[in-house]
């Protein structure tokens, strides 16, 4: 394990440990301490920048629980949150973001209406579908408008962020995410 300082970062230790291509450390959460991590390249060990996401789903409290859940990992900025699809094409095209997770079933425009209309503006633009009520057919039509990767909305935080991870390898590597 290397252990380095970094310069300008303010951590509660008094140093850095690099492990698995990030850097972790442990700082206060409220009462409590918890970890952090910080991408950086393996290559040049330098930090670099978060992976930019962009949340579209009708439910305001899975919008809020799926935010929290990945502004906790620093690999990943949370740049903006939509209601609908409609406000979703708009959260895109204003954010420039690297990945789109979207529910299935929305009011305006759905996920399915929201990765057609993005896979004819932004191309190869990786989209996550998370639903509710998945199903053989539901996932097929995902997979048929262009969706990346599709999971359903109970699954662990853990498995959305593995599928977050395994998108982004499959962009350096084009054989395919499947949900």
């Amino acid at each position: 394990m290397l252990i380095r300082s970094l310069p300008g970062v303010e951590t509660a230790l008094p140093f850095d440990i690099r492990w698995r291509g990030s850097i972790v450390w442990s700082r206060p959460i409220g009462k409590r301490r918890g970890m952090m991590t910080v991408p950086i390249d393996p290559r040049t060990h330098e930090r670099t920048e978060a992976t930019r996401l962009v949340i579209v789903d009708d439910s305001t409290e899975y919008r809020t629980m799926l935010s929290l859940v990945l502004r906790r990992d620093a690999r990943f900025q949370v740049v903006a949150e939509a209601a609908d699809g409609a406000e979703g094409l708009t959260a895109v095209d204003d954010h420039a973001p690297d990945i789109v997770i979207t529910d299935l079933q929305m009011p305006n425009l759905d996920g399915l209406g929201l990765t057609r209309a993005l896979r004819r503006t932004h191309g190869d633009l990786p989209i996550v579908m998370v639903t509710g009520l998945p199903g053989d057919e539901a996932v097929e039509q995902a997979h048929r408008a262009g969706v990346t990767a599709f999971l359903p909305k109970t699954g662990s935080p853990s498995r959305l962020i593995d599928t977050l991870h395994a998108v982004l390898g499959s962009q350096q590597h084009p054989e395919g995410v499947a949900g």
